[in-house]
């Protein structure tokens, strides 16, 4: 969780919008959400326009 809240401040930092999204159902896991889309498939389509500003893996998550 840590990690989590660490990355979310340099996010911020940066000028990110972002979001801390909590675990939820069987994942362990907390995660810093960068957008909200009204649809999966927004979402999926907005992916890329944020693949070349992060190295690190993104993904779409279904919240």
């Amino acid at each position: 969780m840590t990690l989590a809240f660490d990355y979310a401040e340099k996010l911020i930092l940066s000028g990110s919008n972002i979001m801390i999204i909590p675990p939820f159902s069987t994942s362990k896991f907390t995660r810093v959400a960068l957008l909200e889309y009204e649809t999966f498939d927004k979402a999926k389509i907005g992916l890329d326009n944020y693949k070349d500003e992060f190295d690190e893996q993104l993904w779409v998550l279904k919240y």
